[in-house]
């Protein structure tokens, strides 16, 4: 395993596969798989990923990078992620009211519209789920209404 994942062997189990992946670009050389696949997980500070080589299987076991930085509110299991620092989403909300209240808490909304498009929904239940964040106290609007902001409370 130390040899293959430090690329000095190269022996693709399934040829057909490795030259799709050749083929459309997303490997230049056979051999830099594991180098390719470890350095986002190098560069965010990240678990790296771990192999194991069985008979007649290998497998790879990567960590979900983006529920390690906590950039999302809940994992591809549907399990509610925290960030921590106070930013925490709280229970009892619907989906769009989590997924815009976390745009918030970032400083990404711009526009009504813009959140719209970002989430594929419309513009009134982006609208809905802001009236319904400010009732439950979670955010407000700071400024005026043509050039003001949100804010998580």
């Amino acid at each position: 395993m130390e040899q293959i994942i430090k690329g000095r062997v190269s022996k693709p189990r399934n040829r057909g596969i490795a030259m799709v992946f050749r083929t459309a670009g997303m490997s230049e050389a056979f051999g830099r798989g594991f180098e390719k696949m470890s350095l986002p997980y190098r560069e965010q500070g990240v678990a790296l990923p771990e192999y194991e080589a069985l008979p007649q299987d290998f497998l790879a076991i990567f960590t979900n990078i983006v529920v390690a930085k906590g950039i999302v509110s809940r994992d591809m299991n549907g399990k509610e992620v925290t960030s921590g620092g106070g930013n925490e989403i709280p229970e009892g909300l619907t989906d769009k009211e989590r997924l815009i209240l976390d745009i918030i808490s970032k400083g990404e909304f711009t526009t009504i519209q813009e959140v719209s498009d970002r989430l594929s929904i419309s513009h009134a239940s982006v609208e809905r789920s802001l009236k319904s964040l400010v009732a439950k106290q979670l955010i407000e609007r700071v400024g005026s209404k043509k050039i003001g902001s949100w804010r998580r409370l």
